[in-house]
């Protein structure tokens, strides 16, 4: 008898809450069970510890989310998107309290998570600006993201460090396009692109507690917050579920309407205190020449790539001039002009080929 009382208290102490009542925790329910579940090392537990840290504003249990992270880093931090276990989905719900309650992360520590959960990782790096010029710059060197890439760019920018603006020109190319037509004839080139694309939804974990979501974009939506202003700024959206997939903290691969090229001119005129339209420099110069013989094709062909090396030499000086690029890396930083002749002519005579001054500009013809 004893015996039967004694099981029954241990049960009663030692049996969890069903899940569909854990949502519906008082404060004090709550309360007793966080610190609990956060020490235990189950995933599903930490998760709901988190949730009610943020739900009922235990800012006391925060050093404890903050080991979390530490432990985390510390032995699942290394793994990549291949591995996807109950740890990565427990630090979803872990990170989404601490940037809700601005909790200040290491940011040697957020600047490993990037490789895991990207986003959160940037929110992180954001919202604590002291000493995260190196491991945004990091992300700028490596990240296959557009969007993450100009993520880190615009938090970059105001206070743009060394190498920055070295970074910004090196990876620069400028298409020149020629158009040659039958004289008098004025010929214009259109183009498009698609938008921004995010990555689907996975199957719910209807026991684990709703998590915030995030996703960047250029797009401003009522459910954003500007993430990092700029000539081209960047949104922020927290959407909560209880998806916990990998797929939502991958960077997204799939690109922008704006290429990184247009990413980095647009900043270029940002530095140069210039409003994205009103700069000069553009990547897609175009040319029309009426043919009237190769002498004339050839001079006004040089003028044309002249004027170019000019921009870019003019852009390159004031950089210098404004303290941004130091003659050293202007001399090695040089974005990558390449020019294409089209010929558009009805009756199509060889084209004499364009010789320039510069042997490292490419030349093709169409």
């Amino acid at each position: 008898m004893v015996f039967t009382v004694l099981a029954t208290a241990t049960l009663a102490v030692c049996q969890e809450p069903p899940a569909t009542t854990l949502d519906q925790s008082t404060p004090e329910e709550a309360a007793r069970l966080t610190p609990k579940w956060l020490s235990d090392g189950d995933p599903r537990h930490q998760a709901w510890a988190a949730h009610w840290i943020l739900r009922y504003d235990q800012a006391q249990q925060l050093p404890a989310l903050l080991g979390i992270v530490d432990r985390y880093t510390a032995h699942y931090g290394a793994a990549g998107f291949d591995s996807w276990l109950d740890h990565d989905s427990a630090l979803l719900a872990v990170l989404d309290t601490l940037i809700q309650m601005q909790a200040e992360v290491p940011v040697e520590q957020a600047a490993e998570l990037y490789s895991k959960v990207h986003v959160q990782a940037l929110v992180l790096l954001a919202l604590w600006p002291e000493d995260r010029r190196e491991a945004l710059l990091k992300i700028l060197d490596h990240t296959p993201s557009d969007m993450d890439w100009l993520a880190a760019a615009d938090l970059l920018a105001p206070n743009a460090p060394d190498g920055f603006a070295a970074r910004l020109l090196d990876g620069l190319g400028i298409h020149a396009i020629l158009q040659v037509t039958d004289p008098g004839v004025g010929m214009g080139m259109g183009g498009g692109c698609a938008g921004d694309a995010s990555g689907g939804l996975g199957n719910a974990r209807l026991d684990w507690p709703p998590v915030g979501e995030y996703h960047l974009s250029m797009q401003e939506s009522p459910e954003s917050t500007i993430f990092a202003g700029g000539e081209n700024p960047v949104y922020v959206t927290r959407t909560v579920n209880r998806n916990y997939t990998p797929g939502s903290a991958k960077p997204d691969r799939a690109g922008l309407c704006t290429t990184r090229d247009q990413l980095r001119r647009d900043l270029i005129a940002q530095l140069l205190g210039v409003k994205k339209d009103d700069f000069e420099l553009q990547l897609y110069p175009q040319s029309t020449i009426g043919w009237n013989g190769d002498t004339e094709f050839l001079q006004a062909a040089a003028a044309f790539v002249e004027q170019q090396q000019l921009l870019l030499q003019n852009v390159s000086g004031r950089l210098h001039a404004f303290g941004l690029l130091t003659a050293a890396e202007a001399d090695v930083c040089r974005p990558q002009l390449s020019v294409e002749v089209v010929d558009l002519r009805s009756e199509k005579t060889p084209l004499p080929e364009l010789i320039l001054s510069d042997p490292t500009i490419a030349v093709s013809y169409k």
